[in-house]
């Protein structure tokens, strides 16, 4: 039965991801917002929620150990799975992309902003190693993650960059009623069937990994964010195909943003924060892997092969833990 629930859960996230990709990209063009903007703070706000309601329950209503587990294993695991099997089936888009519409060209430009987020990223990852091995300062970092994040949003909102010049196609719902109204409610079907699927997802994830016997570790660290991921990864695999290479990347660096910051600041004000050697492995691929995409940032140009890089780190990864 879980097998079941897991396809039809695939099924459910991958429809509503059309339908808020659709969305996003017109209230986008219509309210002119810059591609930067809208890929970190705007997309990742909606597609992160299943990250969210994992995180609140494992804090809040389970507690102890295994939800204080659960909650670290969601914020260390999510940047780290998007900067390894997320990118690469971008890489993978990217490349049928380019073979069906014959535009063979491995250099792809992107935004030179893309540099601030990594750069974010590169830092505040870090940091999180330092309350594990000094055993002191929970309170204060987790303070100035959440404060990075506010600053990051103003910088991000106030850079410019690449908005939404082209016209992009009506929302769905368009045809068959208002446009005004048919983009909200496109927005709330489109949000509703994310916390639906996803949650469905995860059950079913959890349900088959308990079957089998997997470790609270794999489950909170790997087997977790990977299913959470999949909204936002489907949602750059969209803009990837339709050759929006930037905003493909943005959407997942924004939800690395979130797990970054936002998440582990408010894990470390109000849980214990302990790492194992999977989480430590975990924080170093995620800022290596980083590091790589701001220096090709700043060069504006990224190589394909680039989004496979981190696949080496999540190989290595289940070499150690397993």
């Amino acid at each position: 039965m879980s097998i079941i629930d897991l396809l039809v859960s695939f099924a459910v996230v991958f429809i509503a991801s059309i339908l808020f990709t659709n969305s996003i990209e017109y209230i986008s063009s219509r309210l002119k917002f810059t591609k930067s903007f809208t890929g970190t703070i705007i997309s990742p706000f909606f597609s992160s929620f299943p990250e969210l309601i994992v995180f609140i329950i494992a804090i809040a209503f389970v507690g102890g150990k295994s939800g204080n587990e659960v909650a670290i294993g969601t914020v260390l695991g999510e940047p780290f799975i998007v900067s390894t099997v997320s990118y690469s089936f971008i890489f993978a888009v990217i490349i049928l992309s380019m073979f069906l519409h014959k535009n063979f060209n491995f250099k792809i430009n992107v935004e030179k902003n893309l540099f601030l987020p990594y750069l974010f990223i590169t830092i505040l990852f870090s940091s999180l190693l330092i309350p594990a091995y000094f055993g002191s300062f929970h309170f204060e970092i987790g303070l100035i993650l959440i404060l990075f994040y506010l600053i990051y949003f103003y910088l991000i909102r106030k850079l410019e960059g690449e908005g939404f010049e082209e016209e992009f196609e009506k929302p769905y719902l368009s045809y068959f009623m208002n446009i005004n109204l048919s983009v909200i409610i496109q927005l709330i079907v489109s949000f509703s069937m994310l916390y639906f699927g996803s949650k469905l997802l995860v059950s079913s994830i959890i349900d088959i990994s308990n079957s089998l016997g997997i470790s609270a570790l794999t489950l909170s660290i790997v087997i977790v964010p990977i299913a959470t991921a999949l909204p936002e990864t489907m949602i750059s695999m969209i803009w990837a195909y339709k050759g929006k290479y930037s905003l493909a990347i943005y959407s997942l660096i924004g939800e690395i943003i979130l797990c970054s910051s936002i998440y582990p600041g408010i894990a470390l004000i109000f849980i214990p924060w302990s790492l194992n050697t999977g989480a430590v492995v975990s924080i170093i691929s995620t800022v290596i892997v980083s590091f790589t995409y701001l220096i090709s940032s700043i060069r504006g140009k990224i190589h394909v092969l680039t989004f496979i890089l981190g696949l080496i780190f999540f190989f290595i990864y289940i070499f150690i833990i397993f």
